[in-house]
């Protein structure tokens, strides 16, 4: 089969062009023999040769194409829900508690009807439940939740539909997107609409990258025309699903705070209580909570029950030697001197307290 689908067209194309262009010079000929067979042997070649124009024309087209619908006017006051067509992924969690959004809903199935299930709603709540999830990592919902002191998280139900108004974001699920018309695309567009109920969908932010292809050089013919080079839109490069939308809500990520974020006192209220706790799990999530935040919201009494547990000492002593300490430690040597004096009062000794305290005043911000 490949020989019928590839080599025997690009064995033809090229018997046509010598072939007919040796006719087209070959000695002892009158002029209009040269010319028609030139014609001929030219054919092909012009063929080939449009590849380049029509190409070029087409990838000018769809970049036309897609910043038309990409300069559509941003939201003004966007809806607090968003509904998504797509996979579940760790960027919804991210978004919601950054407080882009009150709440997420997503599913994984391809029916394309809201009322078909089950959804997976993502919200901010305080909840039990924050304790058990990311306390340990350095991703940015691990960061997030340390400082929140696990108090809040974005929260996981199921519910049985998605609501109707709001915003829509179409990702991944080819058959949703309505804006493709006649390009293709290795890499999947981003829609966003605004739904409300009794009106048509307002279609407020959109991106795709051009798609192109110009024949291959040397020429290669199949039977379904010349093999293509693809033209690959540099300029506009693809972002991650959290900048996109972001940009179209015309949010911040630095000044973004979700509704139901603790407050500073109830921070420090579970940070005491961790801390103080006979379970060591819970000494090991205020731990990092100290680590992530250091004296964010923290004072130097909330640090010093936690510093006085043994395996707390105990893990900063032994990490001291170590070249990644300061990564490790993290904004926790902000509270050196304390650090200093509550393992003096352990039993590591001098020489073990007086490096630890060395390598952590070492340690940038460190005070």
């Amino acid at each position: 089969m490949e020989i019928l689908f590839y080599v025997i067209p690009a064995a033809l194309f090229y018997a046509w062009v010598i072939g007919l262009g040796w006719l087209a010079i070959k000695p002892a000929q009158p002029g209009s023999s040269r010319i028609a067979w030139s014609i001929l042997a030219a054919v092909p070649l012009a063929w080939y040769l449009s590849g380049f124009v029509t190409g070029q024309l087409d990838y000018a087209r769809h970049r036309a194409h897609i910043a038309e619908l990409a300069g559509v006017a941003r939201p003004k006051d966007p809806p607090r829900t968003l509904v998504v067509w797509g996979k579940r992924e760790p960027w919804q969690e991210q978004l919601v508690e950054l407080g882009a959004f009150d709440a997420i809903y997503v599913s994984n199935h391809k029916t394309g009807y809201r009322e078909r299930g089950p959804w997976i709603r993502i919200a901010y709540l305080r909840s039990p439940r924050c304790l058990n999830a990311h306390t340990k990592g350095t991703d940015a919902i691990a960061l997030r939740r340390a400082q929140a002191a696990f108090v809040a998280c974005a929260v996981t139900d199921e519910v049985p539909t998605a609501p109707a108004e709001g915003l829509t974001f179409n990702i991944g699920e080819r058959w949703h997107l309505s804006r493709r018309e006649m390009w293709e695309s290795s890499l999947t567009p981003y829609e966003l609409y605004r739904t409300r109920a009794g009106q048509e969908d307002e279609l407020v932010g959109y991106w795709e990258q051009a798609n192109g292809g110009l024949p291959m050089v040397p020429p290669v013919l199949t039977l379904f025309g010349f093999t293509q080079m693809e033209l690959a839109d540099r300029q506009n490069r693809k972002p991650t699903p959290e900048a996109f939308l972001l940009d179209r809500l015309s949010l911040d990520a630095a000044t973004l705070r979700p509704h139901e974020e603790p407050s500073e006192a109830e921070r420090r209220e579970q940070f005491v209580r961790l801390a103080r706790s006979a379970d060591i799990r819970d000494r090991e999530i205020a731990l990092r909570i100290a680590t992530v935040t250091g004296d964010t919201f923290l004072a130097g009494e909330d640090v010093d029950d936690l510093l006085t547990q043994p395996d707390v000492m105990s893990a900063l002593v032994s990490r001291a030697r170590d070249l990644s300490f300061c990564s490790d430690t993290g904004r926790l040597c902000r509270f050196a001197d304390r650090i200093g004096a509550a393992c003096r009062a352990s039993d590591a000794g001098a020489t073990q307290c007086d490096r630890l305290v060395e390598a952590c005043r070492a340690c940038p911000g460190a005070r």
